[in-house]
């Protein structure tokens, strides 16, 4: 995992068992937003997996930055801009 400045941290776990590893050690540090860099099928992994590593707890609000080929839910929620953009954008917002 790499930080993000101060502001964030980055993981790219490469099984799913890493994946809900990640998601209990940022539902541990009980992080602000959860952004996921990816399509539909990355966006659909990732949400499974916090869904199973909160264990029922209310999950982080949720930013989608549009990555990857497939799309369908970013463009339908009218999401727009490279990733690193979006990022760019939501940690502004955020943080002020």
């Amino acid at each position: 995992m790499e930080e993000y400045g101060k502001k964030g941290k980055v993981a790219q776990p490469n099984t799913r068992e890493e994946l809900v590893e990640q998601a209990r050690r940022f539902r541990d540090e009980n992080i602000d937003i959860l952004a996921v860099n990816g399509g539909d099928g990355t966006l659909h992994v990732v949400l499974t997996a916090f869904i199973e590593a909160y264990e029922g707890a209310p999950l982080p609000p949720v930013a989608i930055l549009r990555g990857g080929t497939m799309n369908t839910i970013a463009s339908g929620l009218g999401i727009k801009g490279s990733p690193a953009e979006l990022i760019s954008a939501l940690l502004l917002r955020f943080h002020t």
